[in-house]
Parts: C-alpha cells; structure tokens; sequence
C-alpha cells in the first residue's frame, strides 16, 4: 500500500461481495477485485477477526458442497459425472496411470510397475 493510504475499513456491502465472490468459485484475488479492496486488506481483515475468517471458510465450503450435490445430480444420468469424482476423491485407485518410460528407443522395455504393484524385489 502506499504510504499515507489507510486500508479501507470493513463495510457490510465490502463482506457481501467477497462471499459472494467466494461463494461463486472467484479465487481471493478476484473476490478482492470485485469488492473493491487488495489482497493484502483481506488478509489483514481476516487476521483481525476470527468470525469474519469463519464465514469466508464457509463460503468456500458452500462452494464446494454446492458443486459436488450437482455432480452426484449428474452422476445419476451419465456414468461419466461419477468416474471423475471417483478419479478426483481416489486418484490412487481410480486415477489415470501415468507410465513413464526411459532408456534406449531400441531396447525392449522393461515393465517395472503395473496396476498399482510393485515388481517383486527378488526379481
């Protein structure tokens, strides 16, 4: 900030848009452009005051819980909805597999992991 600026004081209507924003998916950053306020004056707000920091937990929350209720929604008429929540919530067991291969283009390749096993140390 400035020197000689004041960060703006925290009015009902500056803590109406940020959850809006936030409760809309907006990132801190733009929740901050839309209330008419910088990063930095959000942060120092949310310092000052636990129950303000509360609620804008809980508009991300609502966010979230919002988002997932509509894709359990679509999951009930496309299978597709329900895999990619799968493959989100359990990327270890439902995640796409990454296989990486190194070593000589020419030479077989060896299968070092498969399926989520490890190869048998023994060999």
């Amino acid at each position: 900030m400035p020197p000689g600026h004041r960060a703006p004081k925290r009015t009902p209507a500056h803590a109406k848009r940020l959850l809006d924003a936030l409760r809309m998916g907006a990132t801190d950053g733009l929740a901050c452009a839309y209330a008419g306020i910088s990063v930095d004056t959000l942060a120092r707000w949310r310092a000052a005051d636990a129950e303000f920091a509360e609620a804008l937990t809980r508009a991300r929350g609502e966010l979230a819980i919002g988002l997932l209720a509509k894709i359990e929604a679509a999951a009930a008429h496309d299978w597709r909805a329900a895999a990619w929540k799968l493959e989100r919530r359990y990327p270890e067991e439902y995640g796409r597999q990454i296989v990486q291969h190194q070593g000589d283009p020419q030479a077989p390749v060896e299968i070092l992991h498969r399926y989520g096993h490890a190869p048998d140390p023994a060999g």
